[in-house]
């Protein structure tokens, strides 16, 4: 199956349920369709250059030669 399908599927016994108070199918439907959206999830995509502005950059550069500085005298 498709995942365009399946979601569309749990979409409508989503509707389904709801018109038929059967609130627990609803909740569960919900439910799927939320963790195959990642809301539930605790991972963070990882960091990149792109998702930083040039300030944050330039206060990263700073504190890695502010590091490498400590590093070598030890």
């Amino acid at each position: 199956m498709h995942q365009e399908k399946i979601l569309k599927d749990l979409e409508f016994l989503y509707q389904q349920a709801l018109e038929k108070e059967n609130f627990a199918v609803a909740l569960r439907a919900k439910e799927l369709l939320a963790k195959h959206l990642n809301f539930f999830s605790d991972h963070q995509k990882p960091l990149s250059l792109d998702d930083l502005t040039d300030e944050d950059i330039e206060h990263l550069m700073a504190e890695i030669k502010e590091r490498l500085v400590k590093s070598d005298r030890k």
